[in-house]
């Protein structure tokens, strides 16, 4: 089992036929991302905690089992990063804060029990935005993530670990959290594809949460099958979490082999264009006629009070974090970012008149959402309204307006958090100065497939997720 290939290049796919095959051994697939993660991470910066003795020991035992014939799935012997809320039995979990950095987890959280169970290796957690608050990557305590494609630029976030380790090929899937577009936009500023599945679909059990009603786990990756063979793993029931949906899903990895041909492609009329960068509205442009081209039809859609969704979600969010964080914020407030306490203690003063008639709101504007879909196949948009901008760069011009970075990013994201709908980022483009642009795709609730099928068979059609930073 040994061989000179830069084994790290791999994606999933290629990785798990090599180890079932006998040809590489998980061992090896390990410690080739291991060096890789020292040769690269003192300019990326996506891990809070590297647990290198702990994925050497499980890649042996993997070596054990697919030697004696016990192969487990396309997951066996796959190195794995893990955002650092995901509790993890014995190490310690963040949550990008130094309140937490001592905490030992007693047990693992439903997520990463079914990497194991499914014969993933944990190579370490992933950096993070101090308690998922956050969308652009930077974090007061453990450092900046760097973008692969620009170390001078933002990863976004809040999973900005999980996008920047895929591109830098530090791991060839991670794990990320979503509550307005923290896995889709730090996918698509690093150029990996990245999915916020159902809500409900995945176990969030010893996750910490950011807002209960909104908060997604997702996978990254660098190809579409990839996220597919680690969705397979991870929906499912769970019963320690109130939110798991009991649902039997299908077959994920199946799906992807069904072609586009006569799919009803709905692109909305209001909102989404109406903040665009240029170069990021020709990449969208570009990639909607290459469906077109594939044989889908494209067609405008109405949905008239999307917009209402920004103020809705910018009640909820500070609200819900601040009933998770009220007690630690008044003991601890020093020992939080100042940003991010600033934005969970606005949720002190949100009014229950005001968070009820947003919950109302939202469930009005889903209901439209959830008949444009019931009308075509899915929806497609592009996932940031820009490209990855410089650290330190706050405000951005487009058009003739200078708007705020934060609010920019996950401004199309969080649209489609609200109603826990399937959507993913997938590799569209690049911006004249080599910055990733991201395909956004949504379909219906529990029809995470059709999501994959898109995005897989416009990935088939194009080289772009063949692109690599150079580091």
């Amino acid at each position: 089992m040994a061989t000179n290939e830069n084994l790290y290049d791999k994606n999933v796919t290629e990785l798990g036929n090599m180890i079932r095959n006998k040809h590489v051994s998980p061992v090896e697939v390990t410690q080739s991302f291991l060096d890789r993660i020292t040769e690269v991470e003192p300019v990326v910066n996506s891990f809070i905690t590297l647990m290198s003795e702990e994925a050497l020991k499980e890649a042996k035992e993997a070596e054990t089992e697919v030697i004696q014939n016990r192969y487990r799935g396309p997951l066996h012997g796959i190195p794995i990063g893990i955002k650092d809320l995901f509790n993890t039995k014995g190490v310690r979990t963040t949550s990008g804060s130094t309140i937490y950095q001592n905490f030992i987890p007693s047990e693992n959280s439903g997520v990463v029990q079914r990497l194991k169970v499914h014969g993933g290796i944990i190579l370490g957690k992933l950096m993070m935005t101090e308690f998922a608050f956050g969308n652009q990557g930077k974090n007061f305590h453990y450092g900046e993530v760097k973008n692969p494609w620009g170390n001078n630029h933002i990863t976004g976030g809040s999973s900005s670990g999980s996008g920047a380790s895929v591109a830098a090929r530090e791991c060839p899937i991670s794990l990320g959290s979503d509550t307005g577009g923290s896995v889709r936009v730090p996918a698509s500023l690093c150029g990996v594809v990245g999915m916020k599945p159902t809500y409900g679909l995945i176990t969030r059990y010893g996750m910490t949460p950011l807002s209960s009603s909104l908060d997604h786990v997702g996978p990254l990756g660098s190809t579409v099958e990839g996220v597919a063979i680690a969705l397979q793993a991870l929906a499912g029931y769970d019963p320690k979490d109130s939110t798991s949906v009991n649902f039997s899903p299908p077959n994920y990895i199946e799906s992807l082999d069904g072609n586009i041909h006569g799919l009803r492609i709905g692109i909305p009329k209001e909102y989404v264009f109406d903040i665009l960068d240029p170069e990021i509205k020709q990449g969208f442009n570009n990639a909607v006629r290459q469906l077109e081209s594939m044989g889908a039809s494209v067609e405008t859609v109405s949905i008239p009070r999307l917009e209402q969704l920004g103020p809705v979600m910018s009640t909820i969010i500070p609200a819900d974090a601040a009933s998770v964080h009220r007690d630690t914020v008044l003991n601890r407030g020093d020992e939080y970012d100042p940003t991010t306490r600033l934005h969970i203690e606005s949720g002190f003063f949100i009014q229950a008149a005001d968070y009820m008639r947003a919950q109302r709101l939202r469930r009005e504007v889903n209901l439209e959402i959830e008949d444009v879909l019931s009308r075509v196949d899915v929806i497609v948009t592009p996932t940031t309204p820009v490209p990855a901008q410089p650290y330190g760069q706050d405000e951005v011009t487009v058009g003739s307006t200078k708007q705020q970075v934060r609010f920019l990013l996950s401004r199309i994201t969080r649209m489609f958090n609200s109603g826990g709908f399937p959507a993913i980022s997938v590799p569209c483009g690049f911006t004249k100065d080599k910055l990733p642009i991201g395909l956004h795709i949504v379909s219906q609730l529990f029809k995470d497939e059709m999501t994959l099928r898109v995005a897989h068979a416009y990935e088939q059609s194009t080289s772009w997720n063949l692109e690599r930073p150079s580091l």
